[in-house]
């Protein structure tokens, strides 16, 4: 696209700026502040919190490669010789019942009497209960892989652990808890009616903020605030939240639209004054 020669006059917050328009261009009417939704709001008056969510946010990251590194340390095979300690304890807890079994089976035995071991049932159910030799399955376990033992494992999670608090990556202040009514299926022996609960939301108080401000910006061909006034205008905190937060990659080049001129603080003071 190319300039023509052309102003227009934008008129915005009591204030007239002629500013230089493409053909195929507007200015784009800013929103009010009750637009972002009454949790967005209570932010715009300190945008302080802006460098603590960047934070939270680079924590969030870290946060999910100690998590794949953990889950990597959990999942690895343990070490033989505990492999080879719980098999043992397995099986001679399971020769220990057969042997009661049996010992069970002989004390029916008569003498002269009809032989146990021909009684089909009773030897079916002492098969099912045999076990392979010993031998077998120490083979078996040594071809194994060698994994790591479980004091190795509880040290290197501990040390993963240490590096991070997830706490960090997720302050309460971040978050508007509030409840809501949710509509429940009918309890036993209720037949009509409906039936609520109360159900307990988190919402993510300065994501939903961001993910606003990205959105308006992607809609301008220009830098903007939050409220979709042209960036110029704004006062230096808010220039700095746009840069700190990286919005410039969000700017739309190929949008029609212009931001408005004007200072949103002023809209901010009248919002807020009400």
């Amino acid at each position: 696209m190319s300039f023509k020669e052309g102003f227009t006059e934008d008129n915005r917050m009591g204030i007239t700026f002629k500013r230089e328009v493409k053909p195929d261009q507007k200015i784009y009417n800013p929103f009010s502040p009750s637009d972002l939704g009454i949790n967005l709001q209570p932010l715009l008056r300190n945008l302080s919190w802006v460098k603590y969510y960047v934070k939270s946010e680079k924590l969030k990251k870290e946060h999910a490669v100690i998590e794949a590194e953990r889950e990597k340390i959990v999942s690895l095979p343990p070490a033989l010789a505990e492999i080879l300690e719980e098999a043992k304890r397995e099986y001679q807890a399971r020769q220990a019942l057969r042997q009661r079994k049996i010992a069970s089976l002989l004390s029916g035995q008569t003498i002269n009497g009809p032989s146990i071991f021909d009684d089909q049932a009773a030897m079916d159910e002492l098969r099912k209960s045999l076990l392979p030799p010993w031998e077998e399955i120490e083979s078996a376990i040594a071809s194994l892989p060698e994994g790591i033992s479980s004091d190795e494992r509880r040290r290197k999670i501990a040390k993963l652990d240490a590096k991070h608090d997830y706490g960090k990556c997720h302050p309460e202040s971040r978050y508007l808890i509030s409840t809501r009514q949710v509509e429940v299926g009918l309890p036993p022996g209720c037949h009509s009616g409906t039936h609520y609960q109360q159900e307990t939301v988190k919402a993510d108080f300065w994501g939903g903020f961001v993910q606003a401000w990205r959105k308006i910006q992607g809609s301008r061909c220009a830098p903007c605030d939050i409220l979709g006034f042209d960036l110029e205008d704004a006062d230096p905190e808010v220039k700095e939240a746009w840069q700190v937060l990286g919005l410039g990659q969000y700017v739309n080049e190929d949008s029609p639209n212009l931001p408005a001129r004007g200072n949103a603080r002023v809209r901010f003071r009248q919002f807020f004054a009400d």
